[in-house]
């Protein structure tokens, strides 16, 4: 999940190029409406940390209560402010940092999901 449609869209295509079946949301309350829905077919989510809505910290605290066996690797960048996106105590399994490449989001898939 990110807000930026052109960042979910490279990432889902990166994904699905490799096997992956993907979904995708633009803001966490979307996401953690669509897990609740189907959380058997959910093994793993990208989120990105600041997002409207929903923020990505609030979002893996959810998506945690949801299934707490659900991967969560975490995304950000710098902020407006230029410091790196604050993670709470959400505890992700990983952090991808952006800007991303396609091996970097491929790497950190596979270390999170072994």
């Amino acid at each position: 999940m990110d807000e930026e449609t052109a960042i979910r869209e490279i990432t889902r295509e990166t994904l699905l190029a490799y096997g992956c079946r993907t979904m995708t949301a633009s803001d966490g309350a979307d996401r953690v409406a669509l897990i609740a829905e189907d959380k058997s077919e959910i093994v793993a989510v990208i989120t990105d940390i600041v997002m409207p809505i929903m923020d990505g910290n609030a979002a893996i605290a959810a998506l945690k209560r949801i299934n707490p066996d659900i991967i969560i690797i975490a995304a950000g960048g710098l902020t407006a402010k230029g410091q790196t996106s604050i993670l709470t105590d959400s505890s992700p399994q990983a952090f991808l940092k952006k800007p991303y490449t396609a091996e970097k989001l491929l790497g950190t898939m596979s270390a999170a999901l072994n």
